[in-house]
């Protein structure tokens, strides 16, 4: 099936399996064969698509609270919503120092989460 080939996943949304995205073997392969598509994580030492980039169309990024749908690329593209680059995207953990020391953003006091000022 679908999931027992390491080559494959089953991508949900669209209801098929599709080839595995970012499926490097190293870290230069990871950053240089789909530049800003995929991110090389150390621990495990493994390449996975980037946060928010693997949505492909606007009603999926926008269900992700920490995407955004960015125009700036035609035909668009989804992005980590600007802020949350002071957050780790696994555990949700931001940092508060970094997030209030840069003017468009602030920390929400109730969540600790790091977000655009509106």
């Amino acid at each position: 099936s679908c999931n027992l080939d390491l080559e494959c996943s089953w991508n949900v949304d669209a209801v098929e399996c599709e080839v595995k995205k970012c499926n490097y073997g190293n870290q230069t392969a990871c950053e240089t064969m789909e530049p800003g598509m995929c991110v090389w994580e150390t621990s495990p030492d493994k390449c996975v698509p980037a946060p928010c980039k693997q949505y492909g169309n606007e009603k999926l990024c926008m269900a992700d609270d920490s995407c955004e749908w960015s125009t700036a690329i035609a035909p668009g593209a989804c992005e980590v919503k600007y802020c949350r680059k002071y957050c780790n995207m696994e555990t949700s953990i931001c940092n508060e120092d970094e997030c209030n020391q840069d003017p468009a953003c602030l920390t929400e006091p109730a969540t600790s989460i790091c977000k655009k000022k509106e």
